[in-house]
């Protein structure tokens, strides 16, 4: 009779123990899941914020591209190494090509022997 009591006992603690370990395994998984649901929530807010960014580098882009189509054949002339565009080739009264540098550097000589 008393090994049947400490039997009883020892299964009383063992299902105690069992509960126990049981309600461990639940909270485990609870934490588990609400560290989840953070690291899904970062991971949203990290690619809201990352669209943000590329939208925010694009529009800077397409101001950067209007800018530069916006600049004039004066500017783009300035620059080294860009291709003399005022020279161009005109047909004169005669038939006769003549080209506007030319005709700009003719205007200089009569203004200078004007004066």
């Amino acid at each position: 009779m008393l090994e049947r009591i400490e039997l009883e006992q020892q299964r009383e603690a063992a299902l105690v123990e069992l509960e126990m370990l049981r309600k461990m395994k639940e909270e485990e998984l609870m934490i588990q899941q609400k560290l989840e649901e953070q690291h899904q929530g970062q991971l949203e807010q990290e690619r809201e914020e990352l669209k943000l960014q590329n939208e925010e580098d694009e529009m800077l882009l397409q101001r950067k591209d209007q800018e530069e189509n916006e600049k004039t054949i004066a500017e783009l002339t300035d620059r080294l190494g860009a291709p003399n565009l005022t020279r161009v080739e005109e047909l004169d009264e005669n038939g006769q090509f003549e080209s506007i540098t030319d005709l700009m550097a003719e205007g200089e000589q009569e203004s200078s022997q004007l004066t």
